[in-house]
Protein backbone atom coordinates (compact mmCIF):
# COMPACT_ATOMS: atom_id res chain seq x y z
CA UNK A 1 0.00 0.00 0.00
CA UNK A 2 1.08 3.81 -0.48
CA UNK A 3 2.22 5.57 2.59
CA UNK A 4 2.56 9.29 3.04
CA UNK A 5 3.99 9.95 6.29
CA UNK A 6 1.59 13.45 6.60
CA UNK A 7 -2.01 11.38 5.90
CA UNK A 8 -3.46 10.00 8.77
CA UNK A 9 -3.19 5.96 8.78
CA UNK A 10 -7.09 4.79 8.40
CA UNK A 11 -8.52 1.36 8.41
CA UNK A 12 -9.93 0.30 5.45
CA UNK A 13 -12.97 -2.51 5.28
CA UNK A 14 -11.47 -4.58 2.50
CA UNK A 15 -9.00 -5.83 5.36
CA UNK A 16 -11.13 -7.36 8.04
CA UNK A 17 -11.22 -11.07 8.16
CA UNK A 18 -14.37 -12.00 9.53
CA UNK A 19 -13.57 -12.75 12.74
CA UNK A 20 -14.80 -10.06 15.54
CA UNK A 21 -11.57 -10.76 18.12
CA UNK A 22 -9.10 -10.74 15.16
CA UNK A 23 -11.11 -7.82 13.39
CA UNK A 24 -10.70 -5.74 16.86
CA UNK A 25 -6.66 -6.62 17.17
CA UNK A 26 -6.02 -5.77 13.86
CA UNK A 27 -7.92 -2.57 14.46
CA UNK A 28 -6.01 -1.95 17.25
CA UNK A 29 -2.46 -2.52 15.31
CA UNK A 30 -3.27 0.19 13.22
CA UNK A 31 -4.39 2.85 15.27
CA UNK A 32 -0.93 2.12 17.27
CA UNK A 33 1.19 2.39 13.72
CA UNK A 34 -1.12 5.52 13.35
CA UNK A 35 0.19 6.67 17.25
CA UNK A 36 3.55 6.08 16.03
CA UNK A 37 2.92 7.94 13.06
CA UNK A 38 1.82 11.07 14.97
CA UNK A 39 4.64 10.91 17.40
CA UNK A 40 7.10 11.07 14.40
CA UNK A 41 5.01 13.85 12.50
CA UNK A 42 5.08 15.95 15.93
CA UNK A 43 8.83 14.95 16.16
CA UNK A 44 7.61 13.72 20.39
CA UNK A 45 10.12 13.35 22.65
CA UNK A 46 12.20 10.37 21.92
CA UNK A 47 10.66 8.58 25.17
CA UNK A 48 7.28 9.26 23.80
CA UNK A 49 8.65 7.00 20.28
CA UNK A 50 9.60 5.02 22.53
CA UNK A 51 7.13 3.93 24.59
CA UNK A 52 4.54 3.25 21.67
CA UNK A 53 6.92 1.49 19.73
CA UNK A 54 7.51 -0.98 22.76
CA UNK A 55 3.69 -0.94 23.25
CA UNK A 56 3.73 -1.65 19.21
CA UNK A 57 6.23 -4.73 20.00
CA UNK A 58 4.38 -5.90 23.22
CA UNK A 59 0.78 -5.84 21.08
CA UNK A 60 1.93 -7.60 18.06
CA UNK A 61 3.09 -10.56 20.56
CA UNK A 62 0.11 -10.66 22.42
CA UNK A 63 -2.06 -10.75 19.18
CA UNK A 64 0.20 -13.36 17.27
CA UNK A 65 -0.51 -15.73 20.65
CA UNK A 66 -4.07 -15.54 20.60
CA UNK A 67 -4.56 -16.13 16.77
CA UNK A 68 -2.49 -19.26 17.34
CA UNK A 69 -4.73 -20.45 20.06
CA UNK A 70 -7.55 -19.84 17.97
CA UNK A 71 -5.94 -21.23 14.92
CA UNK A 72 -5.46 -24.53 17.46
CA UNK A 73 -9.17 -24.52 18.50
CA UNK A 74 -10.17 -25.07 15.11
CA UNK A 75 -7.64 -27.32 13.86
CA UNK A 76 -5.77 -25.19 11.16
CA UNK A 77 -4.04 -27.78 8.71
CA UNK A 78 -1.21 -24.78 8.65
CA UNK A 79 -0.80 -23.88 11.90
CA UNK A 80 3.06 -24.26 12.15
CA UNK A 81 3.91 -22.35 8.91
CA UNK A 82 1.86 -19.85 10.04
CA UNK A 83 3.49 -19.58 13.19
CA UNK A 84 6.63 -19.33 11.93
CA UNK A 85 5.70 -16.34 9.91
CA UNK A 86 5.09 -14.74 12.91
CA UNK A 87 8.10 -15.90 14.53
CA UNK A 88 10.02 -13.90 11.98
CA UNK A 89 7.91 -10.99 12.14
CA UNK A 90 8.13 -11.06 15.50
CA UNK A 91 12.29 -10.80 15.54
CA UNK A 92 12.30 -7.93 13.28
CA UNK A 93 9.92 -5.80 15.71
CA UNK A 94 12.52 -6.93 18.52
CA UNK A 95 15.34 -5.86 15.76
CA UNK A 96 13.63 -2.74 15.35
CA UNK A 97 13.01 -1.82 19.15
CA UNK A 98 17.12 -2.99 19.58
CA UNK A 99 18.08 -0.68 17.05
CA UNK A 100 15.61 2.44 18.17
CA UNK A 101 17.43 1.82 21.45
CA UNK A 102 20.64 2.63 19.68
CA UNK A 103 19.64 5.92 18.38
CA UNK A 104 20.27 3.91 14.83
CA UNK A 105 16.73 3.71 13.31
CA UNK A 106 14.37 5.48 11.07
CA UNK A 107 10.98 5.65 12.56
CA UNK A 108 9.36 6.27 9.05
CA UNK A 109 11.36 2.84 7.45
CA UNK A 110 9.41 0.96 9.94
CA UNK A 111 6.22 2.44 9.63
CA UNK A 112 6.14 1.70 6.06
CA UNK A 113 7.42 -1.54 6.39
CA UNK A 114 4.33 -2.32 9.03
CA UNK A 115 1.72 -1.10 7.30
CA UNK A 116 3.03 -3.12 4.11
CA UNK A 117 3.52 -6.14 6.24
CA UNK A 118 0.14 -6.21 7.91
CA UNK A 119 -1.95 -5.88 4.89
CA UNK A 120 0.18 -8.26 3.13
CA UNK A 121 -0.38 -11.01 6.15
CA UNK A 122 -3.91 -10.14 6.79
CA UNK A 123 -4.66 -10.98 2.89
CA UNK A 124 -2.97 -13.03 2.04
CA UNK A 125 -3.08 -15.44 5.43
CA UNK A 126 -5.41 -14.27 7.71
CA UNK A 127 -8.41 -14.19 5.72
CA UNK A 128 -7.47 -18.03 5.08
CA UNK A 129 -8.41 -18.86 9.07
CA UNK A 130 -12.43 -17.95 8.11
CA UNK A 131 -11.80 -19.41 5.06
CA UNK A 132 -11.36 -22.53 7.55
CA UNK A 133 -13.75 -22.10 9.75
CA UNK A 134 -16.25 -21.63 7.09
CA UNK A 135 -14.99 -25.01 5.74
CA UNK A 136 -15.56 -26.68 8.94
CA UNK A 137 -18.68 -25.52 9.54
CA UNK A 138 -17.88 -23.48 12.59
CA UNK A 139 -18.98 -19.66 13.50
CA UNK A 140 -16.41 -16.89 12.79
CA UNK A 141 -19.25 -15.03 15.29
CA UNK A 142 -18.61 -16.64 18.34
CA UNK A 143 -14.71 -15.55 18.53
CA UNK A 144 -15.16 -12.10 20.21
CA UNK A 145 -12.74 -12.08 23.14
CA UNK A 146 -9.37 -14.07 23.99
CA UNK A 147 -11.59 -16.41 26.15
CA UNK A 148 -13.58 -17.37 23.22
CA UNK A 149 -10.43 -19.04 21.86
CA UNK A 150 -9.19 -20.74 25.08
CA UNK A 151 -9.10 -24.94 24.44
CA UNK A 152 -11.30 -26.01 27.01
CA UNK A 153 -10.30 -28.90 28.99
CA UNK A 154 -12.75 -31.09 27.12
CA UNK A 155 -11.45 -29.75 23.49
CA UNK A 156 -8.00 -29.95 24.69
CA UNK A 157 -8.34 -33.75 25.40
CA UNK A 158 -10.18 -34.47 22.06
CA UNK A 159 -7.26 -32.65 20.51
CA UNK A 160 -4.80 -34.60 22.37
CA UNK A 161 -6.89 -37.86 21.65
CA UNK A 162 -3.53 -39.94 19.55
CA UNK A 163 -1.49 -39.40 22.49
CA UNK A 164 -3.06 -42.25 24.95
CA UNK A 165 -3.41 -44.34 21.97
CA UNK A 166 0.26 -43.93 20.96
CA UNK A 167 1.32 -45.07 24.72
CA UNK A 168 -1.01 -47.90 24.85
CA UNK A 169 0.75 -49.04 21.58
CA UNK A 170 4.17 -48.55 23.05
CA UNK A 171 3.14 -50.40 26.34
CA UNK A 172 1.90 -53.28 24.39
CA UNK A 173 4.78 -53.86 22.59
CA UNK A 174 7.43 -53.01 25.85
CA UNK A 175 5.52 -54.30 28.96
CA UNK A 176 5.90 -58.23 27.14
CA UNK A 177 9.38 -57.31 26.61
CA UNK A 178 10.30 -56.54 30.04
CA UNK A 179 7.97 -59.54 31.14
CA UNK A 180 9.46 -62.07 29.64
CA UNK A 181 13.07 -60.49 30.77
CA UNK A 182 11.57 -59.91 34.31
CA UNK A 183 10.73 -63.56 34.21
CA UNK A 184 14.22 -65.20 33.05
CA UNK A 185 15.60 -63.16 35.79
CA UNK A 186 13.22 -64.29 38.59
CA UNK A 187 13.07 -68.23 37.49
CA UNK A 188 17.11 -68.20 37.12
CA UNK A 189 17.64 -66.58 40.47
CA UNK A 190 14.80 -68.34 42.38
CA UNK A 191 14.66 -71.26 41.03
CA UNK A 192 10.48 -70.95 41.84
CA UNK A 193 8.07 -73.20 39.40
CA UNK A 194 7.16 -71.24 35.85
CA UNK A 195 3.56 -70.70 36.72
CA UNK A 196 4.99 -68.74 40.14
CA UNK A 197 7.70 -67.01 38.59
CA UNK A 198 4.98 -65.88 35.56
CA UNK A 199 2.41 -64.82 37.69
CA UNK A 200 4.85 -62.98 39.63
CA UNK A 201 6.29 -61.01 36.75
CA UNK A 202 2.69 -60.50 34.88
CA UNK A 203 1.97 -58.72 38.29
CA UNK A 204 4.98 -56.42 38.64
CA UNK A 205 4.64 -55.59 34.44
CA UNK A 206 1.11 -54.64 35.07
CA UNK A 207 1.92 -52.40 38.37
CA UNK A 208 4.82 -51.18 35.93
CA UNK A 209 2.57 -50.37 33.32
CA UNK A 210 0.24 -48.19 35.51
CA UNK A 211 2.82 -46.44 36.89
CA UNK A 212 3.65 -44.97 33.20
CA UNK A 213 -0.08 -44.35 32.65
CA UNK A 214 -0.59 -42.49 36.07
CA UNK A 215 2.97 -40.11 35.29
CA UNK A 216 2.39 -39.34 32.38
CA UNK A 217 -1.75 -38.31 32.92
CA UNK A 218 -0.18 -36.29 35.41
CA UNK A 219 2.35 -34.42 33.28
CA UNK A 220 0.08 -34.02 30.99
CA UNK A 221 -2.66 -32.06 33.57
CA UNK A 222 -0.37 -30.12 34.65
CA UNK A 223 0.88 -29.04 30.97
CA UNK A 224 -2.49 -28.33 30.50
CA UNK A 225 -3.09 -26.34 33.73
CA UNK A 226 -0.10 -24.26 32.90
CA UNK A 227 -1.63 -23.55 28.97
CA UNK A 228 -4.75 -22.62 30.65
CA UNK A 229 -3.16 -19.88 33.09
CA UNK A 230 -0.92 -18.99 30.65
CA UNK A 231 -3.72 -17.89 28.32
CA UNK A 232 -6.03 -16.08 31.32
CA UNK A 233 -2.41 -14.18 31.79
CA UNK A 234 -3.14 -13.39 28.36
CA UNK A 235 -6.73 -12.15 27.93
CA UNK A 236 -6.09 -10.28 31.23
CA UNK A 237 -3.01 -8.27 29.58
CA UNK A 238 -5.01 -7.69 26.75
CA UNK A 239 -8.02 -6.64 29.13
CA UNK A 240 -5.07 -3.98 30.88
CA UNK A 241 -3.99 -2.43 27.27
CA UNK A 242 -7.71 -2.07 26.35
CA UNK A 243 -8.46 -0.55 29.60
CA UNK A 244 -5.64 1.74 29.44
CA UNK A 245 -6.36 3.04 25.72
CA UNK A 246 -9.90 4.14 27.36
CA UNK A 247 -8.14 5.94 30.20
CA UNK A 248 -5.94 7.74 27.85
CA UNK A 249 -8.28 8.67 25.47
CA UNK A 250 -10.39 10.23 28.46
CA UNK A 251 -7.39 12.02 29.54
CA UNK A 252 -7.12 13.95 26.51
CA UNK A 253 -10.60 14.86 26.08
CA UNK A 254 -10.72 16.03 29.59
CA UNK A 255 -7.36 18.38 28.89
CA UNK A 256 -9.64 19.67 25.70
Amino acid sequence: MKFDLNQPIVYCDDWAVGIPLIDAQHLRLFEMIEDLRLAVVTKANPAVVTKVLKGLVEYCGDHFECEQMLMQRIKYPTLGSHMAIHQRFTDQTLQWFTEHQKGTLNPVDVIEALLEWLVSHILENDKKIAVCCHEKGISCEQFVSVSDVIVTDEEGSAHCSCRPSLEVGMLLVFLPMLALFCWFAFYQATGMSLIVSAVGTAVFAALFGLCVVFVRATLHAETRQLHLAHAKQLADNMLASEIAKHVAVMDVENVD
